[in-house]
């Protein structure tokens, strides 16, 4: 056989023209990657800041329409059975839950005047204490008629429309300011006669000063965001509420709010106090983000640019090196074969001869039959000899018989394996479907074997889909044979049932009308997946489809 070998200067032009490609392209990377990084961590900080500005705004919303849905009801039924005692169990429990209910009151129909209930710790210096009443819980009792009457004025305006809900602001002569939330229930179907009058007072100073800067300081910590994402709360007026100064230049996401101690849907259209105004929570890329690591991670890739650039110009030198002492290794791989074959032949003739002197006449004594026998079998261990070594070549050479085996989980072969195929299932248009429990154990495989064998199979897959383009791949537990099963199923040509058992020979094709194969892919899955201790199986129907099936021992 002849064979005709590339000219070494034809190499030499191509290498060079690869280099300089390959130069050109590294360039053009490093140029894109320092322009487009920035851009990348900007949107990998803002999705970040999304994320936590819808932690900030529910955590914030929630809470402050809390005590309304989960208080006030309980307060009503509790002042309708018997006010004196579960009063003040419901209330004491708001207070240790919600800071800011500053106060809170109630009127039921046995009673004249609102009786308010105030924090022990922080009374409100218009808040008369009522000496009369035990001091049992850590709440003050008292009253105050004058702001009584005002919120009781307020409320039964809002009860004549037949309202379940009062919600306004009350300013008191010493410059407090408070937003009131009443619930109303009534005696009758038709709301025309109130029952109860349950409600509390946010004071909005308070809200200011400490309520809504521990709210942003609490959010922060138990997110642990403060190296990554900053916040800032904005008054209706932008100003700084609390949170860190506000910075322009960093990625933001935004959410505005009222500042509305009730759920607005619970409140009759154009009742609104003056004090809801709409504030503004902001998450703000914080200084230690991924935005600022990419500006050193920018300069980090055009220094390695820089280095690969110059090494590829070294590796020319050792291509073109390369390139020689492959075209003296091809012709050694000639010279070898040519020696094996006239290695092989030669106790083959020798033993053939022999053979003819022992078929014929002319040996005439036993001791020179034993003679010739005796050489047979020098030639026979000869030949033995070189096909041992030939194998053991062989052997040493052929990925398949060589494993390092460790714990692998399966998924990230999977993963990897499709990824190598991504392009082939885009261009296909085919419709991936991946059923794979979280909770699989590992398996104990050479992982790059394992990942040839999903090649190849899913490789089929591809190539021999018909109209239907689907690719399934399920991974499952048998507990009972403690092995994994891999299904990687398509919806193709598919072959007869009686031809199955040839997949796994080499040489086999399924059908000629796909060309791109050799026929050897499921030939060396078969062998790999035998040498770990599994099994391979195939099911397909013509015009069905195939699964082909792998199971792997659990570690």
């Amino acid at each position: 056989m002849i064979r005709r070998f590339v000219p070494f200067s034809s190499l030499i032009i191509w290498v060079s023209v690869g280099f300089t490609l390959s130069v050109g392209t590294l360039i053009w990377l490093a140029y894109r990657s320092t322009t487009n990084w920035k851009q990348s961590a900007a949107l990998v900080s803002r999705a970040s800041t999304e994320v936590a500005i819808d932690l900030l705004f529910t955590t914030l919303t929630r809470d402050m329409r809390a005590v309304q849905s989960n208080v006030l009801f309980s307060l009503a039924r509790a002042s309708e059975a018997t006010p004196s005692t579960l009063n003040l169990q419901v209330i004491v429990s708001a207070f240790a839950r919600y800071p800011y209910p500053e106060v809170f009151f109630v009127k039921s129909s046995l009673q004249d005047q609102l009786s308010f209930y105030g924090r022990s710790d922080r009374r409100p210096a218009w808040l008369e204490e009522d000496r009369t009443s035990e001091q049992t819980f850590p709440v003050t009792v008292g009253h105050n008629s004058r702001v009584g009457r005002q919120i009781l004025d307020r409320v039964k305006e809002d009860a004549e429309t037949g309202q379940q809900f009062s919600v306004f602001d009350l300013a008191l002569r010493d410059g407090r300011s408070y937003q009131v939330i009443a619930s109303m229930t009534y005696e009758d179907v038709f709301r025309e006669r109130p029952r109860t009058i349950v409600g509390f007072m946010v004071d909005l100073d308070g809200i200011r000063t400490n309520y809504v800067p521990n709210i942003v300081a609490e959010v922060s910590r138990t997110a642990n965001l403060r190296r990554d994402v900053a916040f800032t709360i904005l008054d209706e007026r932008e100003g700084r509420v609390a949170g860190a100064p506000l910075d322009t230049r960093s990625p933001m996401s935004r959410r505005s709010f009222p500042l509305l101690f009730i759920a607005p849907s619970v409140i009759a259209p154009g009742s609104l106090p003056s004090s809801a105004h709409a504030w503004t929570a902001v998450a703000m890329a914080s200084e230690s983000s991924a935005l600022r690591a990419a500006e050193a991670g920018s300069r980090q890739a055009l220094a390695v640019s820089t280095v690969a650039a110059l090494t590829l110009i070294v590796a020319l030198g050792v291509t073109l090196r390369a390139v020689r002492a492959r075209t003296q290794l091809v012709q050694l791989r000639s010279d070898f074969i040519s020696a094996v074959t006239h290695e092989l032949k030669t106790p083959v003739a020798g033993i053939r001869a022999l053979m003819d002197m022992l078929a014929s006449d002319r040996v005439k004594t036993i001791a020179m039959a034993s003679d010739y026998a005796r050489l047979a079998v020098g030639e026979v261990r000869r030949l033995a000899r070189l096909i041992d070594n030939l194998l053991a070549y062989a052997r040493v050479t052929d990925v398949t018989e060589i494993y390092s085996r460790e714990p692998v989980d399966v998924r990230l072969i999977v993963t990897e394996c499709l990824e190598h195929f991504w392009p082939q299932l885009a261009e296909g248009n085919f419709e991936q479907y991946l059923e794979i429990p979280l909770d699989l154990p590992p398996v104990n495989v050479d992982r790059a074997a394992i990942n040839l064998v999903l090649s190849n199979i899913v490789d089929n897959a591809i190539r021999y889909s018909g109209d239907t383009r689907d690719l399934t791949i399920r991974i499952s537990l048998d507990d009972k044979r403690k092995m994994l099963l891999i299904d990687v199923a398509d919806r193709g040509v598919g072959i007869e049932e009686e031809k199955i058992s040839d997949l796994t020979t080499a040489n086999f094709s399924a059908t000629q009308s796909r060309p791109g194969g050799a026929g050897l892919g499921l030939t060396i899955a078969n062998r790999i997946v035998s040498d770990h201790g599994g099994t391979l199986a195939i099911r397909s129907a013509r015009g069905v489809g195939t699964t082909v099936t792998v199971a792997l021992p659990v570690v």
